[in-house]
């Protein structure tokens, strides 16, 4: 069964949830109690995490930041395979170099992504499927925040692209690997990232009227809040 982890929901669909319409069936949904106001308890990844053995995962924005960190830690508990996409290839050499000491017996993979290009995402994922039987994770990493006004090269503005529209054209790719995985081993999980600018969300929504504009009006560091919202 497919798992997506949305802050503390956790959103449990069949394996319909896609039909060629591309409209999802509606999910049974269990909501955590929100426990921001109280004191976590303390959690230690090298610990809490279970054993990943024979698991595939793809990690995008891999390259720095919290992506090379969750490589890092993942890779501590012996997966079969991490993948991860990025646009720096010095960066991603050197991860792949630190890994190569840190955990010898763990194939680390990187693969040239640009999330903001429609085309690139296209490339980038037939190329993963060709190297993979499986994919058990995928983490949604890569994004952007407070850059200058633009639209993609597809025409849509740069953050609602980056952030939102290029991971679910990646997903959508995967989607048969991962239901597969699902199937034959009993879980995959899609583990999508976002933040509190939610918090900036315009009451209607996503302002599907200018999003092939840059959005120049809208303020803040993420025009109008809304790809956290989308996420």
């Amino acid at each position: 069964m497919i798992q997506v982890k949305v802050y503390r929901q956790q959103i449990q669909p069949t394996s319909t949830a896609f039909q060629n319409n591309h409209q999802p069936t509606t999910p049974e949904i269990a909501v955590r109690p929100d426990t921001s106001a109280t004191k976590m308890p303390a959690w230690n990844p090298d610990k809490d995490i279970p054993s990943l053995a024979s698991n595939v995962i793809l990690i995008t924005g891999g390259t720095a930041g919290l992506g090379s960190g969750s490589i890092s830690e993942l890779a501590k508990h012996a997966p079969a395979h991490i993948i991860f996409t990025g646009r720096n290839q010095q960066s991603a050499d050197a991860l792949i170099k630190k890994q190569s000491t840190a955990t010898p017996n763990v194939k680390v993979t990187f693969i040239r992504c640009d999330i903001s290009s429609f085309a690139s995402i296209a490339t980038a994922s037939d190329e993963i499927l060709a190297q993979i039987s499986r994919l058990d994770i995928v983490m949604l990493n890569a994004g952007v925040m407070a850059v200058d006004a633009a639209v993609s090269v597809d025409g849509y503005e740069i953050q609602m692209m980056t952030n939102h529209l290029g991971h679910a054209l990646l997903i959508r790719r995967l989607l048969p690997i991962l239901q597969q995985t699902a199937t034959t081993h009993g879980d995959a999980r899609v583990i999508n990232l976002t933040s509190v600018a939610y918090t900036q969300a315009p009451k209607l929504g996503i302002d599907f009227a200018t999003l092939k504009t840059p959005q120049e009006n809208q303020g803040g560091l993420i025009p109008g809040g809304k790809y956290p919202k989308a996420n």
